[in-house]
C-alpha cells in the first residue's frame, strides 16, 4: 500500500511539473506572438512590452537603444510586410527563465535569425533579457 501511494505521489508531482512547463512554453508563445503583432502593427509601445527594463544584447544594445531603433523601423514601413518563422523554434524553460529560438525575421532587407533569452517577471510576463543574432 505504501508503494502505491508513493506512485501515485510521484504521478501527480510529474503531471503538475508536465503541466507548469506546457503552460509556461505556451505563455513563451502567446509573447512571442503578441510581440510579432506588434511589430506588424507598427504598435511602439506593444513591442517594447515584451523587453525587459534591464535588456541588454551581447552587442551593448539596451531597450532604450531599441526605442529609436524600432522608431525608425515603423517610420520606415520596414515592418509592415515582416515575416517571421519559428517552425524551428525550441523553448527551454527553467524555472522564471527560458530560451527560446531559432526565430527568423524577413523584411525586404533580409532574413535574420535570433535566439532570446527570457524571464518572467513579476507581472507574470514573459520578456526579453537578451537576443543573439544566430545567423
Amino acid at each position: 500500500m505504501r508503494t502505491l501511494f508513493s506512485v501515485l505521489f510521484s504521478l501527480v508531482l510529474l503531471s503538475n511539473t508536465v503541466t507548469a512547463e506546457e503552460s509556461a512554453n505556451q505563455q513563451i508563445l502567446d509573447a512571442l506572438n503578441s510581440y510579432h503583432l506588434a511589430e506588424t502593427q507598427g504598435d511602439l509601445d506593444g513591442i517594447l512590452n515584451a523587453y525587459a527594463d534591464d535588456f541588454v544584447d551581447p552587442q551593448g544594445a539596451t531597450k532604450s537603444m531599441l526605442t529609436e531603433f524600432f522608431m525608425a523601423l515603423i517610420a520606415q514601413g520596414l515592418l509592415n510586410d515582416l515575416k517571421v518563422d519559428m517552425s524551428s523554434m525550441v523553448i527551454n524553460v527553467d524555472g522564471e527563465r527560458a530560451n527560446a529560438g531559432p526565430v527568423s525575421y524577413s523584411t525586404v532587407l533580409g532574413t535574420n535569425t535570433y535566439s532570446y533569452q527570457m524571464r518572467k517577471d513579476t507581472d507574470g510576463s514573459w520578456r526579453f533579457v537578451s537576443s543573439r543574432l544566430v545567423n
